[in-house]
Parts: structure tokens; sequence; C-alpha cells
């Protein structure tokens, strides 16, 4: 009888562990990973505190730098992101708040969300993303600036 037990309890074990493996992957996913080389790019990294204008970001937001390329950039408190509104759930848009945006400078003082370099057929050329701002976002940020700060 107690041979007919091992398996039992065997199976039992690799059973929970097998669920304790699937919550782990469901808390793991919500974890938001900045994408690198959108940031190798980006000429600004700014927290902006972006509001909703119909279901849409406002392209006009309070911003602070947490680095800039050109030392000028490092005072802006404001700037008018053409192409945020174009920013839905699917870029990172989930309603008012703050956000980690990597910024790129146009002509004319104008600027735009850097899109995510072309790596892979798979991702669009012209994929843009905002990240909400969350002490993990925070880390991970500066990380990157610190290492921006090296070079």
């Amino acid at each position: 009888m107690s041979r007919a037990k091992f398996p039992l309890i065997f199976s039992a074990c690799l059973f929970a562990a097998w669920l304790g493996f699937l919550l782990f992957l469901v808390i793991e996913s919500r974890t938001v990973v900045l994408s690198k080389p959108q940031f190798l790019i980006a000429q600004l990294y700014v927290v902006a505190e972006v509001k909703d204008d119909r279901g849409k970001p406002s392209p006009d937001v309070a911003i602070r730098v947490l680095w800039a390329q050109d030392k000028a950039d490092e005072t802006l408190k404001e700037m008018t992101i053409a192409d945020l509104p174009e920013c839905g759930k699917k870029q990172g848009y989930h309603g008012p708040g703050s956000y980690l945006i990597p910024v790129l400078k146009l002509r004319n003082r104008s600027f735009a969300v850097a899109a995510v370099p072309q790596l892979d057929a798979k991702i669009p050329a012209d994929d843009r993303r905002i990240y909400p701002w969350t002490p993990d976002v925070q880390k991970q940020v500066e990380e990157l600036v610190a290492a921006k700060n090296r070079e």
C-alpha cells in the first residue's frame, strides 16, 4: 500500500509546482520592461504628466527631464509631443497620469515619441511606446541614465 502512495504524492507535488510556476508567470507578465533600443536613439528621457483628451493622451505635457543629450534641454518644463495622441493602449497609454517617454527632437523645436527601431520583421518600424511611471520603471531608467552618464 505504501508503494502506491509514493506515485500519488510525487504527482501531487509536481502538480503543485506546476501551478506555482503558472502563478509566477502571471505575476511576471505584469512587469514592464523598457525597450533599450528605443532609449538608445532617444535624445531626452522625460517623465510627463499626461492628461486625457477624449480618450487619447493630450500632446501638451508638463515634464521633468531625467536625461538630455543636449544640456540646454535639461531646463524644459513643458513640451508638445506631436505624435503622443497616436499612442493608445497597445503603446502603453492607460489613462491620465505620469509616464516615462523617450523623446526625439525634431526640426523647428518640436518633439516626438522615439520609435522602437525595427530589429525584427515582427515589430512594426514605427512602433512607439510610452511607459507608466512606476517604481520598477524608475529603477530601470535610472540604470539607463547611469550608463549614459558613464559614456
